[in-house]
């Protein structure tokens, strides 16, 4: 398990150095994680890194605080410092119950998108019956009297690209859940759940 952070810093005088300080509850031993600066030095930087909360020997229940520091490129050399964050970790019965609760949404979010194809295909069936009644030998147009198509009515027209929107609307909504799914499956594989009812909720 990881901790994503960005971390920003701002110093007149240039910036030679970052570090991330990070420990196991208030009076843990200080791990110091360099942090690596943009080329090009300057006085502002903005640093994307992760925490390995393993490797600080952090645990479910643990709690971590960190603290960035920077140091100018002053003469003397000062030494900034970020106010202290405090990160808990959850525990393990917290994090089951959170993928519990986050599978149930899916799982309603499934339901949700059953019905909304079921509404896009029926208001597509009606659109192609009334197609049909315009003309049985055109799907998207009738024939005017000399013989050439003529477009559909504008109120045809209109439930046509209503009903492209929608179907779009479904495709998207289809791929937003795999992906969610995906995550879901993802997690309760790591925390060692993959055989749990949690787990085959997602199947």
């Amino acid at each position: 398990m990881a901790l994503a952070l960005v971390i920003g810093i701002r110093d007149d005088q240039g910036i030679t150095s970052a570090t991330l300080e990070g420990r196991r509850g208030a009076g843990g031993a200080v791990t110091h994680l360099p942090l690596s600066l943009p080329p090009g030095g300057g006085d502002r930087a903005l640093i994307t890194t992760a925490i390995d909360l393993a490797a600080l020997g952090l645990k479910p229940g643990d709690t971590l605080h960190y603290v960035a520091t920077a140091q100018d490129n002053a003469p003397a050399r000062h030494v900034g410092r970020s106010h202290e964050y405090v990160v808990r970790i959850p525990t393990e019965a917290e994090q089951r119950s959170a993928r519990s609760q986050a599978t149930l949404q899916t799982v309603t979010a499934f339901d949700s998108l059953s019905k909304q194809v079921a509404r896009v295909q029926r208001a597509e069936e009606d659109l192609a019956r009334e197609r049909q009644r315009a003309d049985p030998r055109a799907g998207d147009a009738r024939l005017g009297e000399d013989g050439q198509k003529v477009p559909l009515a504008s109120d045809a027209a209109r439930k046509a690209e209503a009903a492209a929107q929608a179907q779009q609307k479904v495709l998207d909504d289809a791929t937003k859940l795999q992906r969610s799914v995906d995550e879901l499956r993802d997690a309760a594989e790591r925390g060692g759940v993959a055989d749990s009812t949690l787990a085959r909720e997602l199947n």
